[in-house]
């Protein structure tokens, strides 16, 4: 068993951890026809509460199911997802927004089948104004008539505006939250800016729960359904 949960579908894919991964899959896709769950941005209310990793391993998912997927680090403030695939934070997203790279240079495989990636770049002194470019739209738009999914790991939702501005150019959102840690309130507060953005919620996922012991938490959700599973 890796000695963490990076990408654990792709390394340990029989683990019961892979095995949760591929169960938000299968709710995610069930919840919605394929053509509007092109682009998803997958966050959280508050930091830490692992939504990187669910990006990663929801995007593994999503390629082993033989989709052509790409991830894309948005969290333009404390970038990660370079990290997770072992690649310098060079000639990455904000090199294009603000410069002439070429969109199809940033693209970049994964050891994945069927998995792209496009890094994060330098830290940018405006990311939400980055974001909700229009130069950042027409990348969306070229991405997604090549890609299955375009997954966007996110700033938290009530820390910055920035996963808030991608709105118009998204299908929907997951939103990341650590049990027993993320308080109703601050759940109850994001998904009213989904709302005030008119950006469709596409379900929640609870990491670190031991819904065994903790059946009454989260008693009443704010989504239609959510998704159950542990790890960061």
């Amino acid at each position: 068993m890796p000695t963490t949960i990076d990408l654990i579908p792709q390394f340990a894919p029989k683990s019961s951890f892979a095995e949760s991964y591929r169960t938000i899959r299968t709710a995610l896709l069930l919840s919605s026809p394929a053509e509007n769950l092109k682009s998803v941005v997958v966050s959280s209310p508050l930091p830490s509460e692992g939504k990187t990793v669910t990006a990663a391993n929801l995007a593994v998912t999503l390629a082993q199911a033989k989709r052509k997927v790409l991830l894309v680090d948005t969290d333009l403030r404390k970038p990660r997802l370079h990290r997770i695939f072992k690649v310098r934070n060079v000639d990455g997203l904000t090199n294009f927004l603000v410069g002439n790279v070429d969109y199809r240079n940033l693209i970049k495989k994964t050891e994945v089948p069927d998995l792209y990636f496009v890094n994060s770049g330098p830290l940018p002194p405006n990311p939400a104004e980055l974001l909700g470019s229009e130069k950042m739209a027409k990348f969306v738009e070229y991405a997604r008539q090549y890609f299955h999914h375009i997954l966007f790991d996110s700033a938290p939702v009530l820390a910055v505006s920035d996963a808030m501005v991608l709105g118009p150019v998204i299908d929907g959102m997951i939103l990341i939250v650590w049990g027993e840690k993320t308080s109703r309130e601050a759940l109850k507060r994001a998904r009213e800016k989904l709302d005030l953005m008119k950006i469709k919620p596409l379900g929640v996922v609870i990491n670190n729960l031991d819904v065994r012991k903790h059946e009454y938490y989260y008693k009443h959700y704010y989504y239609d359904y959510s998704y159950r599973h542990y790890g960061e």
